[in-house]
């Protein structure tokens, strides 16, 4: 295959040998051949063929993929961000011998196991309390390799929750209580710690979206992480620029796999979010020039709006700024307002009322 052929076609099917030129055309694909379940009822929970693929929420997800583990597990350490950047991402510094933000905020790090998975892939879900704005109440975490389901939990706050934001992830006041009162909850930061350490040592690659906040929330500093948020934005703007953009996971999952996650009613869900980012890791580990592709786009896109934006700028923001918000927020458009621009798939990870 030459060069060309690659960006030309730089979507591939991991099922056979062809390409396409646009990811919405490798999801019909994959529909034609039967790699998308026929289903009356969408699954809810994890599902496999008899190939090996994963299947949730209506979509397929990429197999068992152990037997690549010489080829992908180097590719995916090659893609460990330095100490550096993951401080400048605000991830956690702090070590069990520090303290940061008063004295009942710890962070700890995974202990010394032989038996850990090599890469896992983990997300989480908040609500706020009094203390915490982003309390952990769920939390979910895939073997990388393999997609196997190793922690799926409910996880019981500490402290009463004062804003449930059940809007972003569906998670209730009700759906808790009955959880905890079958004795289905992790307890606490420490419980979901805990059991994640059965399956996470210091060695393991931990890979999310946006993963930062997810640790924080664990209480969890860790070297060896992989986060699908600074790769596609280093792809964009290069590793040593300053990177003044970040792109959400259902539209990374839109534009570089055609896949259509949260079923259009943006509601998070921690196992289907967990999926997501594998395959838009996995895709960028092994087919770069698809990032590639894509991260042209993006500049273009971006380097075309700056340039439209030049002279009626200041116009357009008082007229903004004098207008009430609409609700429907576009990160593809650059508009002065914050609570128009911000990103919530990124920060906080839930958005506050603007009612006032």
């Amino acid at each position: 295959m030459t060069e060309d052929t690659a960006t030309d076609t730089p979507y591939q099917c991991f099922h056979c040998p062809k390409r396409f030129k646009k990811p919405q055309d490798l999801a019909n694909h994959s529909r034609a051949k039967g790699h998308h379940p026929q289903q009356a009822v969408v699954a809810t929970t994890m599902q496999h063929d008899p190939t090996g693929s994963n299947f949730y929420q209506g979509h397929q997800y990429s197999p068992d993929l152990s037997a690549d583990r010489s080829t992908i597990y180097p590719l995916l350490l090659e893609r460990c961000h330095p100490r550096s950047r993951l401080e400048s991402e605000g991830y956690p510094r702090q070590t069990e011998d520090e303290l940061a933000n008063g004295p009942t905020r710890r962070f700890f790090t995974a202990p010394n196991s032989q038996t850990a998975r090599l890469a896992v892939v983990l997300d989480c879900e908040m609500a706020a309390t009094r203390e915490c704005e982003r309390e952990l109440i769920s939390i979910c975490a895939l073997d990388f390799l393999t997609g196997e389901v190793l922690v799926k939990s409910l996880v019981k706050p500490p402290l009463p929750v004062v804003q449930w934001k059940s809007d972003i992830h569906g998670i209730t006041p009700t759906a808790m209580a009955v959880a905890r009162a079958n004795g289905q909850t992790l307890d606490g930061p420490q419980g979901a710690r805990a059991e994640l350490w059965k399956h996470v040592g210091e060695d393991t690659v931990l890979v999310g979206h946006a993963l930062g906040h997810d640790l924080n929330a664990l209480g969890i500093a860790h070297q060896r992480v992989v986060d699908s948020s600074i790769v596609t934005a280093e792809a964009v703007f290069g590793k040593s620029k300053k990177q003044s953009r970040r792109w959400g996971l259902a539209m990374l999952c839109k534009d570089l796999l055609g896949l259509a996650i949260r079923r259009g009613r943006g509601v998070h869900d921690d196992l289907e979010d967990a999926l997501a980012a594998r395959e838009l890791v996995l895709l960028c580990l092994r087919q770069p020039v698809a990032l590639a592709v894509w991260a042209n786009q993006a500049r273009s896109a971006r380097s075309q709006r700056q340039t439209r934006g030049r002279g009626g700028f200041r116009g357009r923001a008082r007229k903004q700024r004098a207008q009430p918000p609409s609700g429907d927020y576009d990160d593809e458009v650059e508009v002065v307002r914050f609570r128009d621009v911000v990103d919530w798939d990124m920060w906080p990870k839930s958005s506050p009322d603007w009612s006032d």
